[in-house]
């Protein structure tokens, strides 16, 4: 939520690309794969009920003995 409240500039229904998170974020996203172990799960996806962007993805550390 954005400190006047209501919606934030980025969130859903808040401009003409609402359905896409904001381009810093996509770009922050698409780094992730260059990332060793990285796996995505579930892409960049609007929570409303928390006005938020989530993403779900899963990390494997290769343990050094």
């Amino acid at each position: 939520m954005s400190a006047a409240g209501g919606e934030p500039a980025d969130a859903p229904g808040a401009g003409s690309n609402a359905a896409l998170p904001p381009t810093a974020l996509m770009a922050a996203r698409r780094s992730l794969d260059l990332v060793d172990g990285y796996a995505l799960v579930d892409d960049l996806a609007w929570a409303p009920a928390r006005s938020v962007w989530t993403l779900g993805f899963s990390l494997t550390l290769e343990e050094e003995l």
